[in-house]
C-alpha cells in the first residue's frame, strides 16, 4: 500500500473502539474514544459522549477559563463558515502546532476539536450550491467555497476531525431525483477532493467524517452509503493514495437531524439506518440537532449513536432555564406521579425567595453527601474557593506573601448559588447569569451521558430499555418550562436590554402627551 494510504488510515493518534467484538448493527453501544497527541498526552472519552457546539469557536455566554475548567466540555465542534468574511481567514494563518486550538484559546491537552464548513443547526434558506462550490453563511453574507479552498482551510487550521463537504439542500422541500442525485454526486466527488490532499508532518491529515446524504430519500441515503463502499478504479485508487474505496479513508459518520426533520420528522430513525445499514458498524456515528433527553436515549437506542451534540442545553441557559434531571431516574421517584419538568424558569417569580441550589437532583459539593447521590461540580453549585491569593500589581504585605506561599492544598467549596440569586441576576440583565446556567446545564448533560453509559455497562441492552421506559415516564417532553422562560427571556430584555433608554423615553412622551390632553 503507497506510504500517503497508510500515513491516512493510522491518522496521528485517534483511534475508536467498540467495547464488544460482535454487536448488532443498530441498538446502544459502549465505545471509547482517543486520541493521542504528539507530545505522548492522551485525551480519552468514552461514548456515548457529549459535543459541545459552539458559535465563532467560543461556547456560548462561557469565557475561555470557564471552559477549561469545565470537565463536561472535552470534544467541541467549530463551524469554519462563521471566518468567511475575511478572505483569508483569520484562523488559517496562525503557524505553529495546533493553530486552531491556539487561535481559539482551547487546551489540546484536554479539547478535542472537530471543524465543519456550515453550522449544523443553520436552516436558514440558502443560494443553492454548484458542482463547484459550497453557500456558506457569514457576518458579511453569502460566501461560496470551492471543495479545494476547504481543503486547503482544513491543512492549515489542522483541527483533530473534519467533516468532508456535503451537498446539503437548503431551499424549500421536496426534492426532486435530479437534485437529490446531484447531491450524491456532488458529496462523494468533494470527499474525494478532502481525501486526496497530501498530508505533511507540519500539516497531517485529520480524521475525517462523512455525513450521510440523501435527504428524506430512503433510495438516496442507501445509494450514497453505497458509494463509499464501491471499489474504486486503478485511476481513483491512485488519486486517493491507493485507498480502496471512500470509506477506507473515512474515520466515522455524522447525521445532521434538522434538515431532515424539516422534511421528514416521522422517519427519522429509519432513514438514519437506511444510511447506515450496508457501512461499518465499528466506526463512531455523530449526530447533530438533537431536541433533548429524551431523543438522545432514543438515537442511542434505536440507532447505536456514539456522540451527540446537546446544543438544547446552552440555548435552556441562554434563556434562564437549570436544568434538574437525571438518568437513570432515582428509585424514589415513585410511578405514576405527574410527570417532571426538565428544569426550572429562574425568570418566574416563584424564585425570588428561592434559597435553594439550583437542581433538586445534584446535591452541591459543600453540602452534606447524604442530601443528594450525586454532585453538580459547575460553577454555581460548587464554586471553588481560590487555593491562592491572586495578587494584581504589587503587594509587599508580609500576610500577602505568607497567604501566596502557604496556599491551601485542598480544594475548598463556597455553598452554592442559589435560585433567588440567578433569579436576581436574569432580572437585572445581567450576562454572568447565562453563564452560570450553561455551565450548570452542561455539566447536568455530562451526568446524563454518564448514567447512560452506567446502565449499560451494569444493567445491559435490556436494562437499559427499561430505564428508557422509565426516564419517558418520569420527565415531560412538551419543553413548556423552555417556551415559558424564553417568553419571560423576551419581556426583561425589552425592559433592561439595547434600545431601553428609547424606549423608556417615548413612554414617557406618551404619557405626557396624556396628562396634557387630560
Amino acid at each position: 500500500m503507497p506510504a500517503l494510504a497508510s500515513a491516512r488510515m493510522a491518522r496521528p493518534g485517534l483511534r475508536f473502539s467498540l467495547d464488544e467484538a460482535a454487536i448488532p448493527p443498530f441498538g446502544p453501544r459502549r465505545g471509547t474514544l482517543v486520541l493521542e497527541r504528539p507530545s505522548g498526552h492522551t485525551i480519552t472519552l468514552q461514548t456515548p459522549a457529549l459535543l459541545t457546539g459552539t458559535s465563532r469557536g467560543v461556547v456560548p455566554h462561557l469565557s475561555r477559563d470557564h471552559t477549561r475548567a469545565n470537565a463536561a466540555i472535552g470534544l467541541l465542534h467549530v463551524p469554519f463558515e462563521s471566518f468567511l468574511e475575511n478572505l483569508p481567514p483569520v484562523p488559517t494563518l496562525q503557524s505553529g502546532p495546533n493553530p486552531l486550538h491556539r487561535y481559539l484559546g482551547f487546551d489540546p491537552d484536554h479539547h478535542i476539536l472537530s471543524l465543519s464548513l456550515r453550522d449544523a443547526d443553520d436552516l436558514r434558506e440558502m443560494p443553492p450550491n454548484g458542482n463547484q462550490h459550497v453557500a456558506a453563511y457569514c457576518l458579511r453574507g453569502v460566501r461560496k467555497v470551492a471543495p479545494a479552498d476547504w481543503t486547503k482551510y482544513v491543512q492549515s487550521c489542522t483541527p483533530d476531525i473534519v467533516v468532508a463537504l456535503s451537498d446539503t439542500p437548503h431551499t424549500s422541500p421536496p426534492y426532486s431525483q435530479k437534485r437529490l442525485t446531484k447531491s450524491i454526486e456532488r458529496s462523494a466527488a468533494w470527499l474525494t477532493t478532502l481525501l486526496a490532499a497530501t498530508p505533511t508532518p507540519t500539516h497531517p491529515a485529520p480524521a475525517v467524517l462523512v455525513h450521510l446524504a440523501g435527504s428524506a430519500s430512503h433510495p438516496a441515503r442507501a445509494a450514497f452509503s453505497a458509494s463509499l463502499t464501491q471499489k474504486l478504479s486503478p485511476l481513483e485508487t491512485a488519486a486517493v493514495g491507493g485507498l480502496s474505496n471512500l470509506d477506507a479513508g473515512v474515520f466515522g459518520y455524522t447525521i445532521d437531524l434538522k434538515p431532515l426533520r424539516v422534511t421528514n420528522d416521522d422517519e427519522t430513525t429509519s432513514l438514519i439506518q437506511t444510511s447506515l445499514k450496508s457501512l461499518s458498524p465499528t466506526k463512531p456515528r455523530l449526530v447533530h440537532g438533537t431536541n433533548g433527553p429524551h431523543d438522545v436515549l432514543r438515537l442511542v437506542q434505536d440507532v447505536g449513536v456514539d456522540i451527540l451534540e446537546a446544543r438544547w442545553a446552552i440555548n435552556a441557559g441562554s434563556c434562564g432555564v437549570a436544568l434538574d434531571f437525571m438518568f437513570p431516574v432515582p428509585e424514589s421517584v415513585a410511578e405514576g406521579q405527574p410527570k417532571m419538568e426538565l428544569g426550572h424558569n429562574l425568570y418566574h417569580e416563584q424564585h425570588r425567595l428561592d434559597f435553594v441550589r439550583l437542581a433538586d437532583k445534584f446535591r452541591a459539593a459543600s453540602e452534606p453527601e447524604d442530601s443528594a447521590s450525586k454532585v453538580c461540580p459547575c460553577i454555581a453549585c460548587s464554586p471553588v474557593q481560590p487555593s491562592q491569593r491572586i495578587v494584581h500589581g504589587s503587594d509587599p504585605s508580609e500576610a500577602a506573601d505568607a497567604y501566596s506561599q502557604n496556599g491551601r492544598q485542598e480544594t475548598e467549596y463556597n455553598p452554592p448559588l442559589t435560585r433567588a440569586y440567578l433569579h436576581h441576576l436574569l432580572h437585572t440583565h445581567e450576562m454572568s447569569a447565562h453563564a452560570l446556567l450553561v455551565s450548570h446545564n452542561l455539566a447536568v448533560v455530562d451526568a446524563f451521558m454518564a448514567g447512560v453509559r452506567s446502565v449499560l455497562d451494569n444493567e445491559g441492552r435490556d436494562g437499559f430499555a427499561a430505564q428508557v421506559r422509565r426516564f419517558e415516564a418520569a420527565y415531560s417532553e412538551d419543553g413548556a418550562v423552555v417556551d415559558e422562560a424564553r417568553v419571560m427571556w423576551a419581556e426583561v430584555d425589552r425592559a433592561r436590554g439595547k434600545g431601553r433608554l428609547a424606549r423608556e423615553k417615548e413612554k414617557l412622551s406618551d404619557q405626557d402627551s396624556v396628562a396634557v390632553e387630560t
